[in-house]
């Protein structure tokens, strides 16, 4: 009887201890969601476990997580950019981990696909041929980055390398004369100046020819006339823009040629704003035996006192095939002397004619005010002293006006006319032509 109470107590206690026992307890572990313990990464493996959620088991599971080759610690590094002479570099991501660089999409980069090599960044300039007395440079490229000229195939250049010298070897840009040519050649604004100042230093150039070889922009700086030049002029048809003149007698591109023979001739003066008393023009103030030819003047506003003219203002001369567009001209009495006694002689060609004339010349689109004297071609042609022509002239568009209100000093004679304002003596004037001609007067009641 005592053995069989043994025997049960034994199962008893055997019951007990695997109550947590599956073998024992006999329930089926019923586990939870795996949870990662440690993440895989790129280079190493991780785990994760999951346990049973019977409230008496406990019982855990493990398993092991493979390495995940995307599962990298980035951090993202800055392009950096090519200069010159230095390499730069893409923006890209670094793994701490794998110390392997990737592109944005996860591509891993090579260190060539890194970098970004040195470069320059230029621009095209084309050549600029040499003229006979101008220097040109080559085609090259420059660097915006490192201020250098380089040529294709990026060696540098200097500024020596970059000069195509001009084809006339002999011409001395310090004193503009070319040996070549057997002519003093202006080519830039600097060299305009000096020879004006040469000249109106007394270097008169006579029988010599000075000619332009280039356009030339006088910005609008304050000029000083040329006078007593003794040679010819030639301009080549090149272009000067921008002439001021603020105050003076005798004014114009140049200014007084008493008694000289010389010759201006063949350029245009483009843009002109002239302001003087007497003998005022934009391209001659006053001359005795300068000719003048082939000159045009365009967009030009003279303000005088007496004896005015788009090309010349006093002129005993032969004045021929010029033509003036786009000219206005106020000529009002100055009281000089302590009395009005001016505002006249205005003129789209030539203010006062006295000797030679005015032929094959043209005005359009001009407005000319005057006290008297005002003229379409010239303001007044005497032959008092010598034979006086103007013929084979047109006038066209031109408004003329004679004003004897301001600065009143007398009612005058008007002579205000399409051609010629006033004619004293046997002056020959023919074959011209006028339309589209306005002649107004206002006269002092």
């Amino acid at each position: 009887m005592i053995k069989k109470k043994i025997a049960l107590l034994f199962v008893s206690t055997l019951i007990f201890v695997c109550a947590s026992c599956f073998a024992a307890c006999g329930h089926v572990c019923s586990f939870s969601e795996w949870q990662t313990e440690k993440a895989a990464t790129c280079i190493e493996k991780g785990y994760r476990v999951r346990t049973c959620t019977h409230p008496d088991c406990g019982k855990q599971e493990r398993e092991e997580i493979d390495i995940d080759l995307q599962a990298h610690a980035l951090a993202s590094v800055d392009a950096i950019d090519a200069g010159c002479t230095t390499d730069g570099n893409v923006a890209y991501n670094h793994c701490s981990l794998c110390d392997k660089d990737f592109d944005e999409d996860g591509n891993e980069l090579t260190a060539e696909d890194k970098i970004v090599h040195a470069a320059h960044k230029t621009v095209d300039i084309e050549e600029v041929a040499a003229t006979e007395h101008n220097s040109g440079t080559r085609a090259y490229k420059h660097c915006t980055a490192c201020q250098k000229d380089l040529d294709n195939d990026g060696n540098e250049l200097t500024a020596q390398d970059l000069v195509v010298s001009a084809t006339h070897a002999d011409y001395d840009k310090g004193t503009l004369y070319c040996g070549t040519c057997a002519e003093y050649i202006i080519t830039n604004v600097e060299q305009f100046k000096l020879f004006r100042d040469t000249v109106n230093g007394g270097e008169k150039f006579t029988n010599q020819t000075v000619a332009l070889d280039a356009d030339l922009d006088l910005d609008n700086e304050e000029w000083t006339p040329i006078n007593g030049f003794y040679g010819t002029f030639d301009g080549r048809n090149y272009v000067i823009k921008n002439l001021k003149i603020s105050s003076g007698d005798n004014v114009g591109l140049f200014g007084k040629q008493w008694q000289i023979k010389a010759a201006i001739s063949n350029f245009t003066i483009d843009g002109a704003d002239i302001t003087g008393g007497s003998c005022v023009a934009v391209v001659l103030g006053q001359t005795a035996s300068t000719q003048v030819t082939g000159i045009t003047v365009k967009n030009a506003r003279i303000s005088a006192a007496h004896y005015a003219g788009g090309i010349v203002g006093y002129a005993y001369t032969k004045i021929s095939d010029c033509n003036v567009d786009g000219l206005e001209i106020v000529c009002v009495p100055d009281g000089t002397e302590g009395a009005y006694d001016n505002g006249d002689k205005v003129g789209g060609i030539v203010g006062y004619l006295c000797s030679g004339g005015v032929e094959n010349c043209s005005v359009a689109n001009i407005a000319l005010k005057g006290y008297r004297d005002i003229g379409g071609i010239a303001g007044t042609a005497t032959a008092a002293e010598g034979a006086v022509y103007v013929r084979n002239n047109t006038v066209t568009n031109a408004n003329i006006c004679a004003d004897q209100i301001t600065n009143h000093y007398g009612n005058k004679d008007a002579n205000a006319a399409e051609v010629v304002g006033r004619v004293i003596g046997a002056v020959e004037i023919e074959t011209n032509a006028h339309s589209e001609v306005t002649i107004e007067l206002k006269l002092n009641a």
